[in-house]
Order: structure tokens, then C-alpha cells, then sequence
């Protein structure tokens, strides 16, 4: 399979003829003259920088992620291409051995050695790592510039652009989690001081474009007599869930705060941050509440209240069947995107389905929250196994697949070239798959030294 599969045309050429020799003259020669025009058009890579620059907003792709000026015109054509071709790929090969491109065989990246973290992501497109480095519970915020998507084989060492110390936690264990927005890289760290009993949050910027140091855009300190069992952030909002529908929300760029909580008793599966509001998720349906019915009730934080106020769904999301269990992924969306939405997974049994939180806008130009199952829910695994022939490995990877109605699985052997002196890799394991680019993030610790050795794989051209 290969990137000129995506879009054939539909008339083979024997047809074409048939439209030419049916044709006037004038009528031929005003065909070929708007064909030839086309494709000077099409040859342009200033058009194809504006469907790449909306494409990256369609996926929620960070700037940065790729350097125009230095690209080709078919290095574009690509990009916009993956992840069509990744679904394709999937769909086409559900219950087969899917064949490499172009005969060609994905190389991993030089193996490289990081200190252990407590908290790593790759933005959409993974072309940066945003990482918390915890060395004995001393903190580090870092964000490492990886090789563009496709290029992963040219990777020797990640790029440092920006670090900086996290202090006051006085060791406790963090809280972490982030967003993106166009440009920037957000990160909320918290932590909870037990022998003061205060919660301390601060919210990190970079734009790793631009800048080579992380601002501290907020921080805030509080007290709750509920335990905050976890939290979620927007680019705006971090939500703190403190269990039972009950949430501490903070908008840290004005630093105002609300406690509230949904207003019916129904059973909670799961509290979900989504960039217009906050989702409850019960077994049934999902009740939303906007952001902008929240705006009008922050208030300064020594003014807040200790009671939660009642708030009703300002919409209903409806479920298609009876739900048990409601779980994101581990690593949810950092910025879910029109063609890059949040996806949860519903289970009605035991098996749970993919189903993405998509924005419809409606006839009156508003814009409703739908459940929709998804085409594809990249999920990657990857095992090495080291044969007596000194520098080959055969990969493993196994994908989720929702086509149509029928969750399927898919694997895939294929046999990487490795750099010299990497026969030590076994036990390599995926931590990350980003199905936009096709890039996979695997990573295994040395239990002797709790080193942490990484490496990445572009899997499509």
C-alpha cells in the first residue's frame, strides 16, 4: 500500500479517452488548458502549506510540528496523507499481515537513556515530548524537541529546549496532566501538602516553537475537605474531581475558582474535561455543562465558599445502550480536535467501544456535543525478540480497529534494521502511539539502575 492508493482516480484511462474523443475541439482544448492549470496549482507548495497549516488545526497538530521551509512538496503530501493512510491500513488489513511501503522496512530511532519520569506525553503529531523527570522526588518540567514525524531514524538524541525545577513540593507525589493549544504546551503540576492539609497547583507555558524557557502562567494554593482524586485541564480550566459529581474548577488566567456539582443523584462512571465544558458520564446518558454557564459564578478564591453548588446540564449527550463502565484512555487527547476528537470507551459487558466526543454545528450555527463510534482507535503494542542474527529484531504491533460494528485486532510482523550495539533492547514496550503521524514511543527501565531507555518508530512515510 502506498500513499498514491489514497486517491485514484475512478475512470481508468481507457475511459478518459472516450470523454476526449466525444469532446468539440474548443471543449478539448478548455480541458486540457483547466487540467494543466490544476496542476500547476497542485505543483505549488504555497497551496499546499495552506492545506497543511488547516489540516494541523483540523488534527490539533502543534506549530512546530513541521518546518515548511524545509520541506519538499511531496514531504507535504505526505504529512496530509497519514492519517489517511493509517485508517486505511487498518480497515483494509483487519485480519491480515499488513505489507510495509514501498518495500520499505520502519527504522527505529538510537536507543537513548533518560532519567525515570512520573509523567510523559508526545504532542499530536509527536514531534515533542513534554516530560516530569523525578530524580528521588526532586522535580524537573521538561519539554524535548524529537525529529520531525517520518524522520524518527534520524533521531541520535532528543533536543532539550526547555526544563525547569518544580519546587516547594517537598517530595510529595504529583498530580500531572496538560493540553496544547496552536502554539503552546500547558502542564498542571499538584500536589497535596498532608501536614498543612493545603493543595498547591501551579500551570506551566511554553511554546516550544518560539521559546527555550517554561513560564509559570498560574498557581494557586486551597484547602478541601474533600480529597481531589484527580484533575483534568483546557486551556482555560483545570478541573478538580473530589469524587460523588462534586468539582473544584479553577480558571487560571483570571485565577477565579468555583465548587459545584451536578444536581440529580444519578450513579457517576466518569467526570470528562472536554475544551467547551465538563461531562458527567452515567450509565445512560451524559449530562454537559458549558464553560460559559460556569464563567458568571467564578469568583476571587478567598471569596469562595465551602458548600458546592447545584448545577443542571446545560445539554444532554444520549448513549447508545446501557452502560457499565465509562473509562478514557490513559492518555487521553490533548487537544481534541475535528478530526482528532476525545474518545472514551463504553462498555456495556466486559468488551468496551471507542466512541468519540464530536462537535456538531446545528442549523441555528450552535454547536452540540454527539457520541459518534470511531473509524479507528490507535492503539499500538510492540515486543522485541532477538533472533542469533546479530542486528535484526522481528516487531510485534497489534492495533484496535472499529470498523463498521465490529471491534477487530490486527497483527503485523515486520523485522527493523537496528544500530549496532542495541542487542540489549529486549523488553521494550509502547508507551505511546500517535495514529496522526504513525509515530510509536517505546521505552523500557533498567530495574537495577531505574534508568529508562527510549525509542521511537515512524510507521508510515
Amino acid at each position: 500500500m502506498s500513499i498514491s492508493t489514497l486517491c485514484p482516480s475512478a475512470l481508468a484511462l481507457d475511459l478518459w479517452m472516450e470523454v476526449g474523443q466525444h469532446c468539440g475541439i474548443a471543449e478539448l482544448i478548455s480541458l486540457a488548458s483547466t487540467c494543466a492549470r490544476l496542476h500547476l496549482v497542485l505543483d505549488s507548495k504555497s497551496s499546499w502549506k495552506n492545506k497543511l497549516e488547516d489540516a494541523c488545526d483540523d488534527y490539533g497538530i502543534i506549530a512546530g510540528t513541521y518546518t515548511f521551509q524545509e520541506m519538499t512538496l511531496q514531504d507535504m503530501k505526505n504529512v496530509l496523507s497519514r492519517p489517511q493512510v493509517w485508517t486505511k491500513l487498518v480497515q483494509s488489513y483487519a485480519f491480515q499481515t499488513y505489507p510495509t511501503f514501498d518495500g520499505t522496512i520502519p527504522r527505529c530511532s538510537a536507543v537513548v537513556e533518560l532519567p525515570p519520569a512520573s509523567y510523559e506525553r508526545m504532542t499530536a503529531g509527536g514531534r515533542y515530548l513534554a516530560r516530569v523527570q523525578d530524580e528521588k522526588r526532586t522535580f524537573t518540567l521538561q519539554i524535548f524537541n524529537l525529529a520531525p514525524p517520518s524522520k524518527a531514524d534520524t533521531l541520535v538524541q532528543p533536543r532539550l529546549v526547555a526544563e525547569n525545577l518544580i519546587q516547594g513540593t517537598g517530595g510529595c507525589p504529583l498530580g500531572i496532566t496538560s493540553c496544547t493549544t496552536h502554539n503552546a504546551v500547558l502542564v498542571s503540576v499538584t500536589w497535596h501538602d498532608k501536614d498543612r492539609d493545603l493543595y498547591h497547583s501551579l500551570v506551566y507555558y511554553i511554546e516550544p516553537s518560539t521559546q527555550i524557557a517554561w513560564a509559570t502562567l498560574a498557581r494557586l494554593t486551597f484547602r478541601s475537605r474533600l480529597n481531589v482524586r484527580a484533575h483534568q485541564m483546557t486551556s482555560d480550566f483545570v478541573h478538580f474531581d473530589v469524587g460523588d459529581g462534586h468539582v473544584f474548577s479553577w480558571q487560571f488566567h483570571d485565577n477565579k475558582v468555583l465548587k459545584w456539582r451536578k444536581a440529580d443523584a444519578d450513579e457517576l462512571l466518569q467526570l470528562i474535561v472536554h475544551p467547551r465544558g465538563v461531562i458527567f458520564a452515567l450509565r445512560d446518558h451524559m449530562l454537559f455543562i458549558s464553560h460559559s454557564s460556569l464563567a458568571p459564578l467564578l469568583t476571587e478564591p478567598e471569596a469562595q465558599a465551602d458548600t458546592y453548588i447545584a448545577l443542571t446540564a446545560d445539554d444532554i449527550i444520549q448513549v447508545m445502550f446501557k452502560c457499565a463502565r465509562c473509562t478514557l484512555p490513559s492518555k487521553p487527547c490533548l487537544n481534541p480536535s475535528r478530526q482528532n476528537p476525545l474518545v472514551v470507551d463504553l462498555a456495556a459487558m466486559v468488551v468496551g467501544f471507542p466512541f468519540g466526543i464530536v462537535e456538531v454545528e446545528q442549523a441555528d450555527g450552535s454547536v452540540q456535543l454527539e457520541l459518534k463510534p470511531v473509524t479507528l482507535y490507535g492503539e499500538i503494542t510492540l515486543g522485541f525478540r532477538f533472533p542469533r542474527r546479530p542486528g535484526i529484531s522481528t516487531m510485534l504491533t497489534h492495533t484496535r480497529s472499529f470498523p463498521g460494528d465490529v471491534l477487530s485486532s490486527t497483527f503485523t510482523h515486520v523485522e527493523p534494521d537496528l544500530y549496532e550495539g542495541q542487542l540489549d533492547n529486549e523488553g521494550l514496550e509502547v508507551v505511546e502511539f500517535c495514529q496522526i503521524s504513525g509515530r510509536a514511543h517505546f521505552k523500557r527501565t533498567d530495574p537495577s539502575t531505574l534508568v529508562e531507555q527510549h525509542a521511537w518508530v515512524d510507521f508510515l512515510p
